[in-house]
């Protein structure tokens, strides 16, 4: 009698099945289950005091996050974690700072496949063009943080937002480092990722964005000291943006797919890497960059790019992009 081996789920599990099988043959077996994402499971409820205390009492451990509806932010402060969803969460918080704060965290906020939802609706953010910017889906302050593998949306101001934990606030003032990879952001009022600080070496993979009231990805500092490094973003498609928009918001009658306006920055920001994105209608505005790279992007519809104040633009690869 021979044995044969069948793989299951891309070689992740494996049964042997006693042989010789021949077509129409049945083989009954059990799959092993797959191995937990994560090593404790908080038991809840969501909110700020319950899961710091439970990640303090749990070093080291990765964090299975329960799903469920949190009714107040969910404010981490100075925590090293990693966490995983389990299920959808939604939040009712419809204001500032929105429904997840971290401040001065080195995290990782994975959504396992599920979706991080806050109340606001497609039809509002298309017919309020300017309301509560700063309600955003997950806020980053400072520190290093990753938020990879699901949804996020459902806000007025941004999907993602990160900045630096202002020395004002009792943080150190240092841009954060901010890696978001594999996600969908959609409806939200003002963009889907916005990066106002940022330091060298944040990420941004595979990041899709779609009904946005502005930009689909903003990369925008607010004052002198603010400044973006050397940053990336490499794969992923924006969507329709522009929604209801603000008027003021606009160059040259363009709300862009991608912002990078460092107008009010000191000195050039970057160098800036934009790489293998595609886009229903890929406008590109880069205002005050040091070296700005632009390869393989593909727009749907034609599209400009507008430069002002580009020390050195590197253009490759560009489809339907002039």
């Amino acid at each position: 009698m021979t044995d044969h081996v069948v793989s299951i789920s891309d070689g992740q599990a494996s049964a042997t099945v006693p042989g010789p099988l021949h077509d129409g043959d049945t083989a009954h077996f059990v799959v092993p289950a797959p191995k937990p994402a994560f090593d404790v499971l908080f038991p809840g409820p969501l909110t700020s005091s319950t899961l710091t205390a439970f990640i303090k009492a749990h070093p080291g451990k990765v964090i299975g996050l329960p799903g469920g509806k949190m009714t107040a932010v969910l404010q981490l402060t100075g925590l090293t974690a990693s966490l995983v969803q389990t299920a959808d969460i939604t939040s009712t918080v419809d204001a500032s700072p929105g429904a997840v704060f971290l401040r001065g965290c080195t995290l990782v906020w994975d959504l396992g496949g599920h979706q991080l939802v806050a109340p606001i609706t497609l039809d509002q953010i298309a017919g309020k063009s300017d309301g509560a910017e700063q309600h955003h889906g997950i806020r980053q302050d400072g520190g290093r943080v990753v938020i990879q593998n699901g949804t996020i949306g459902g806000v007025w101001g941004d999907a993602v937002s990160a900045r630096a934990w202002a020395v004002a606030n009792g943080g150190d003032g240092a841009p954060p480092v901010s890696i978001v990879r594999n996600v969908l952001l959609e409806t939200a009022g003002r963009c889907g990722l916005s990066w106002i600080q940022a330091a060298a070496g944040s990420l941004a993979e595979n990041v899709s964005t779609k009904y946005t009231g502005a930009w689909g990805i903003d990369l925008e500092t607010n004052s002198s000291s603010d400044q973006i490094g050397a940053v990336t973003i490499r794969g992923g498609h924006i969507g329709a943006h522009g929604i209801g928009a603000n008027p003021d918001w606009a160059t040259d009658d363009i709300i862009a797919a991608i912002q990078i306006a460092g107008g009010k920055s000191s000195k050039p920001l970057g160098p800036i890497a934009i790489d293998g994105v595609t886009a229903d209608q890929f406008d590109i505005v880069a205002v005050h960059v040091g070296d700005l790279t632009l390869r393989n992007l593909t727009s749907a519809k034609p599209a400009r790019i507008i430069v002002e104040n580009v020390d050195a633009l590197h253009k490759s690869g560009l489809q339907g992009i002039v």
